[in-house]
């Protein structure tokens, strides 16, 4: 009787020092994502539907989760403990794709990744780098900087926050090619933007009111073919040419979506040239603000 009573105590003592995490939302979700291709960036789209949203897998349920405006991408479970479980289309087996419980220095093991460049889902180990608190609305959330080991020479790094879901969007997406990326764009729930990624500059509100939508529109494909980022990888400055069309200005951001960067263009159409001595090593994204929308490319400070 006592060994029982020892082992109700102490499950009721762990459960109630457990920490408690928002979960990602199960209903009325939206993610949008940034994708970055050779010559092009356009928009990926997921979300829960609000009227069919629920299905069950061996008695346990989950969330559908949508590609674009109808394609059925998966289903996934959160709890207050920290953990995100996704099943792939067409697959009963689950993975874990997130799990906030880790702090500074943990592995996170077997985690799900889809490799974009190579359109192939992985399980690889995560390192946890660094942990810090984002102030969203009413909320403080985690959020965890996360790298991996080495995946066949493949070395990339992405982040994971409380209730808002990864750096490519809702799950774990990489690419190890300079001329490829994936970036969260914005995260809505119930019709309010929770996050919005070029809103995190110099004190700028991560929480807003309004819909999860890109300015140019879902989906929309503006051509970079024209312009040019030269050289890249660069050590000192970098050149923007190949302007078709006038440019307002041009702001440069690094992966933390910080921006690093900013200048108004008085010249519309000739070749303009950025000093990025100053900037540390690492990737950053000069985002051209024109008369056609907002044109992105990806450039490597040595």
């Amino acid at each position: 009787m006592k060994k029982i009573l020892f082992i109700v105590l102490l499950t009721f003592a762990m459960q109630a020092n457990a920490q408690y995490y928002y979960p990602l939302p199960d209903t009325n979700a939206g993610w949008t994502l940034q994708v970055f291709l050779p010559g092009m960036f356009f928009y990926d789209n997921y979300y829960t539907d609000i009227y069919n949203k629920d299905t069950t897998v061996s008695l346990v349920k989950y969330t559908k989760l949508y590609y674009d405006s109808h394609l059925y991408a998966g289903s996934y479970r959160s709890d207050t403990l920290g953990h995100t479980y996704f099943i792939p289309k067409d697959s009963l087996q689950e993975f874990l794709i997130m799990d906030i419980s880790k702090n500074v220095g943990d592995t996170v093991k077997k985690v799900l990744i889809t490799r974009y460049d190579l359109n192939r889902d992985t399980l690889i180990n995560l390192h946890v780098d660094s942990v810090n608190n984002l102030h969203i609305g009413p909320y403080t959330l985690k959020r965890l900087w996360l790298s991996n080991s080495s995946y066949k020479g493949c070395l990339f790094t992405l982040f994971w926050i409380e209730k808002i879901g990864t750096s490519s969007g809702f799950y774990n997406e990489s690419s190890c090619n300079i001329e490829e990326g994936l970036l969260l764009n914005c995260m809505a729930y119930n019709d309010s933007l929770y996050y919005y990624t070029p809103n995190q500059g110099a004190g700028a509100p991560l929480y807003e009111y309004g819909l999860c939508f890109p300015t140019e529109g879902i989906n929309n494909r503006v051509s970079l073919s024209d312009i040019t980022i030269s050289p890249n990888p660069a050590s000192s400055e970098i050149t923007v040419s190949g302007r078709q069309e006038a440019v307002g200005s041009i702001d440069v951001y690094n992966t933390l979506g910080d921006k690093v960067y900013t200048a108004p263009i008085t010249d519309n159409r000739s070749p303009i040239t950025i000093n990025i001595t100053s900037l540390p090593s690492g990737m950053y994204f000069a985002e051209i603000k024109s008369e056609k929308g907002i044109l992105v490319k990806k450039f490597i400070k040595e």
